[in-house]
């Protein structure tokens, strides 16, 4: 996750995961992806490089590849022997390069092991 004010970046703290953090702790955090809009400027792409070979599972969520990183990161992975998953509501250039794809949004696929 990334530091809205900060800038800085770590791993989603296991106790946020048991106890979700107040509100004021948590609104300045974002998940550490490019969302639409944005640009790849400043993310780790070669840290992402490097988890794509070293993978067993790769799951690629809530991406229809109009930007190519998505699928060339897939490829990677896939081409490193991975299992590459494949959640998204639309078909789109993911699906090629998928060895499992999901009809559905994220929320729908995990929205109940979020819950329980």
């Amino acid at each position: 996750m990334r530091n809205l004010k900060t800038g800085e970046r770590q791993t989603l703290p296991k106790s946020w995961v048991e106890s979700p953090p107040a509100d004021e702790e948590l609104i300045s955090w974002r998940p550490n992806v490019c969302f639409i809009g944005e640009s790849y400027d400043g993310f780790p792409l070669l840290e992402a490089e490097e988890a794509c070979h070293s993978c067993e599972i790769m799951l690629v969520i809530g991406t229809s590849g109009v930007i190519h990183t998505p699928i060339w990161l897939s490829e990677m992975a896939q081409l490193s022997g991975a299992v590459v998953v494949n959640i998204n509501p639309h078909p789109g250039k993911v699906d090629k390069v998928s060895d499992m794809n999901f009809r559905g949004t994220a929320a729908e696929y995990f929205q109940e092991s979020v819950l329980s």
